[in-house]
């Protein structure tokens, strides 16, 4: 007899249930056709359900009691997802709630060399072999002792419906299924997180504000001043303030899917969350699809790309030319990561405009870096990243790259719901006003601020730059026991080439190459 599907919880939900199903959910789900969660159950079970219309970020476990059977759905933007492992039968919302109940781990050595190109893992893909994570581009059904994968029959940006006040309508399609009094929210210096700040404002919620990272944070004192212009409480989430295992924390805490060295500045975050009763963050994540930062419309007409190469150079290939210190099981896993991409890329042929087909890719791209965050930090709070909304994005697709230069978008929307806080700079210099004479200085200050990042990003990749805010945490990683177990297993195993040295790691892949150690180290999961 063949052995059932075992359900492993990872994190808590809340529980809904009638004579026919039963529905536990984690997150903000919301449907253009009905908020009635139960009735949404049924149509999906009955294959009734236009995964379109979906809105939230959220997980969502079905049990059809007739069929005995599971239902298991993640939101269209890849916040929250599931994990796999076919061969034992199991499934969870937990990536570490599976690697417990293993001993013999395989690497997936072209899992870890997207991670180390392009920062994440596209796909349903992880660093462990036995271990595969669900695609939101799908939902699953585990039935007759197998679990079967369903496209959401998801329509192309550029034939999505579009709404009138498309930003306004999406903002209040979550709101109406959230407790606005446990809302927080994440405010930085720049644009996109103001917008949703603006808007909440703008309605009436005063969230509680936080911003993580170290005092000299240049990010501080603008969102000081936002929030006193607003009268909100600003919550500065100071990471030299840690505890004496913070890779382990971190590790576990983001469910070992993301940078074992970052990870402790959002578990120190979700700390003040919990004491304040806030249950759900908005913040400022997709404000890319908005402002022309997934593609460079006038380059990509000076240089005359072909569509799979403008992606190959674009993001790829500016990835792996500073990563000699690597190791051959890695190095061959480029041609994988560039095969991989190119599928990808084939989703926009599906696309008519430009800006539509980079968006298509970009978003792939960004669900799968977000994803690692949100989904960990599902267990304490639900990450509510509106502009991540694909209805949303097909909107800014659909219209001209044009238009979305110099952040206009951003700034009408910031001086239609909080004048008052337009005139505040931002984190390049220029403010967010409308008028003409702040426009012209803002395109001036934009290109200033554009030309000091790239010959940063220059001197960063040739080892000429000093450290960034964010490099003193990767230094003091270094000194950690799981640096010193990681970097021998990776070199061991292939990953980092057998006569690199520590000193030739960049810092930004510390974080990385600890989380492969952690994942791998029994003695860790005991």
């Amino acid at each position: 007899m063949n052995k059932e599907y075992i359900w492993i919880p990872g994190f808590k939900y809340e529980l809904q249930e009638n004579d026919s199903y039963k529905v536990w959910i984690n997150g903000v789900f919301a449907y253009d056709e009905t908020e009635d969660i139960l009735e949404a159950a049924k149509r999906i079970c009955c294959e009734n359900f236009d995964f379109n219309k979906l809105h939230g970020f959220f997980r969502l476990i079905i049990l059809d009691k007739s069929k005995q059977k599971y239902v298991l759905v993640g939101d269209n933007s890849g916040s929250q997802y599931f994990y796999f492992d076919e061969s034992n039968k199991r499934f969870s919302d937990s990536f570490i709630a599976i690697r417990k109940h293993l001993n013999n781990l395989t690497l997936d050595y072209s899992a870890i060399s997207e991670l180390f190109t392009l920062g994440a893992i596209l796909g349903e893909d992880t660093i462990v072999k036995e271990i595969k994570k669900s695609d939101s581009n799908y939902y699953f059904i585990v039935e007759n002792n197998c679990i079967k994968k369903v496209s959401k029959k998801l329509v192309p940006f550029n034939k999505l419906d579009k709404y009138d006040n498309s930003f306004e309508q999406i903002m209040q399609k979550l709101l109406n299924n959230i407790d606005k009094d446990k809302i927080g929210a994440v405010l930085t210096g720049g644009t996109d997180s103001r917008t949703i700040l603006s808007y909440l404002n703008f309605v009436g919620i005063k969230p509680d504000l936080f911003l993580s990272g170290h005092r000299d944070n240049p990010d501080i004192p603008i969102a000081e001043d936002i929030a006193d212009k607003l009268e909100l409480n600003l919550e500065i989430i100071d990471s030299d303030n840690v505890d004496d295992d913070k890779l382990k924390i971190g590790y576990f805490f983001l469910d070992g899917a993301y940078d074992a060295v970052l990870s402790y500045r959002h578990y120190l975050k979700s700390k003040t969350a919990t004491q304040k009763n806030i249950l759900y963050e908005f913040g400022g994540v997709g404000g890319e699809f908005y402002k022309n930062d997934t593609c460079h419309p006038i380059l990509y007409g000076i240089r005359g790309y072909k569509q799979h190469d403008y992606y190959y150079k674009t993001i790829l290939k500016r990835n792996i030319k500073h990563l000699s210190f690597l190791g051959p099981e890695i190095i061959n896993g480029y041609e994988r990561d560039y095969i991989k991409l190119n599928a990808i890329s084939e989703l926009s042929d599906e696309e008519t405009i430009f800006l539509s087909k980079c968006n298509r890719v970009f978003f792939e791209l960004l669900k799968a870096r977000c994803g690692s965050i949100t989904n960990g930090y599902s267990a304490v709070c639900c990450k509510v990243d509106s502009l991540m909304d694909r209805n949303l994005i097909a909107v800014s697709s659909q219209t001209s790259s044009f238009r979305h230069d110099f952040k206009i978008w951003q700034k009408k929307l910031i001086n239609k719901y909080c004048k008052k806080i337009a005139n505040i700079r931002t984190d390049q210099g220029y403010t967010c006003s409308l008028k003409f004479k702040y426009l012209f200085l803002d395109i001036f200050k934009q290109f200033i601020f554009n030309y000091k990042r790239l010959i940063s990003k220059i001197k960063r990749n040739y080892g000429l730059k000093t450290q960034n805010i964010w490099d003193i945490d990767y230094i003091n990683a270094k000194n950690s026991i799981y640096w010193k177990y990681s970097f021998d297993f990776c070199k061991k195993n292939g990953i980092i080439d057998k006569n690199a040295k520590e000193s030739d790691i960049p810092l930004s892949l510390i974080g990385n190459i600890i989380l492969i150690g952690m994942t791998f180290d029994n003695n860790l999961f005991k």
